[in-house]
């Protein structure tokens, strides 16, 4: 199950990765706005891999909850993929503004949610994919 949940991780991040450059080309403006079809396949391709990986993560901590309740790194790992899972709801809103507006013609409380949410998304993936290797290798 290890190299399961560990190969939909990767596609996870790789899916991640394809969709935050797709929407960096609309904050820097090399895109007006993004492709209402390409955006909602991402996001669903995203959601549907971070529920897997939710999944198997579980079915993980199901062969040894002892274990993983009594590791910080475990607990701190959730508290990143909780967010993520949160900030997921955030960027369909988002998503769909990117498909309807120009990111130059946002306000500047509509441009500092979107960069919050991106940062959110960074540190989330970043900090659970850390802290899932410190796991298994520590």
């Amino acid at each position: 199950m290890n190299q399961i949940h560990f190969v939909l991780v990767l596609l996870s991040l790789l899916t991640v990765l394809v969709a935050d450059k797709y929407a960096i080309s609309w904050v820097f403006g090399k895109k007006e706005l993004l492709n209402k079809q390409v955006v909602s396949a991402l996001h669903l391709i995203a959601s549907v891999l971070l529920s897997t990986v939710v999944l198997t993560g579980g079915l993980l901590f199901v062969d040894n909850p002892s274990y993983f309740i009594s590791d910080s790194t475990f607990l701190i790992k959730l508290v990143f993929v909780a967010g993520l899972i949160l900030n997921g709801f955030f960027i369909e809103i988002f998503a769909n503004t990117a498909t309807e507006k120009t990111y130059a013609s946002l306000t500047c409380s509509e441009r500092r949610k979107v960069l919050w949410s991106g940062a959110v998304s960074l540190v989330g993936w970043a900090g659970a994919f850390v802290c899932g290797l410190t796991l298994v290798y520590l």
